[in-house]
């Protein structure tokens, strides 16, 4: 069966899925498509007028050319939310289509907190963190092999699928969740380990999805 490509640069990171070739079909024929999540994006962040009820809902003008060009012969969406206002939560449910509350993946930031057997260093007697009143459900910091992700589905449908960029649901490989190629399970810090990886960091990340 000939694959087709989904690449997809997830903070940057993407997944990019190729698909069946002209010759199977006009009926078969399944595009290729590339997501990109844009962490952290305002809506001041790009040239793109967001929503034409706000007139605010845009940087300046040319400050995102493709994008802009990409909304004005695409589709575009003023009404859509992410499943959480953090990271790991968020890109679980994006690659799987399931809640973060179902998934159990609710944790918020797991950066500069050391861990002892699931628990945070400064723990009290109780495993929570001293001075908590409200105790928080045992997260899930990995993201389970045995859940179905996009890039499984995708493979089933007959394409070639790659993440790049930031992976951060956990520190098991992309390979692992369907995923054909990747650049690794990646944080915060990037593929290079840099604690600033934008602007250089996001063009490494297209350079390898290319």
């Amino acid at each position: 069966m000939t694959k087709v490509l989904f690449t997809v640069a997830i903070a940057l990171g993407f997944l990019v899925y190729v698909a069946s070739p002209a010759s199977a079909g006009p009926a078969r024929r399944q595009p290729n498509f590339i997501f990109i999540l844009g962490e952290g994006h305002g809506w001041t962040s790009t040239s793109v007028q967001m929503d034409d009820r706000v007139a605010d809902s845009r940087g300046p003008a040319g400050l995102t050319p493709n994008l802009e060009r990409l909304a004005r012969e695409g589709m575009r969406f003023s009404d859509f939310y992410a499943a959480c206002p953090r990271c790991t939560p968020s890109r679980a449910s994006l690659l799987t289509g399931i809640s973060p509350a179902r998934l159990h993946m609710t944790y918020q930031n797991e950066s500069g907190q050391e861990r002892r057997g699931g628990r945070r260093a400064d723990d009290s007697g109780d495993g929570q963190p001293a001075g908590t009143k409200l105790l928080p459900p045992r997260p899930v910091t990995e993201l389970p092999e045995k859940v179905e992700t996009i890039g499984d589905i995708l493979k089933i449908a007959g394409y070639a699928t790659a993440h790049f960029g930031k992976w951060h649901v956990g520190r098991a490989s992309p390979l692992k969740h369907g995923f054909d190629e990747t650049d690794g399970p990646n944080t915060n810090a990037g593929p290079g380990g840099n604690r600033t990886p934008n602007p250089k960091e996001a063009y490494a990340i297209t350079e390898r999805g290319m």
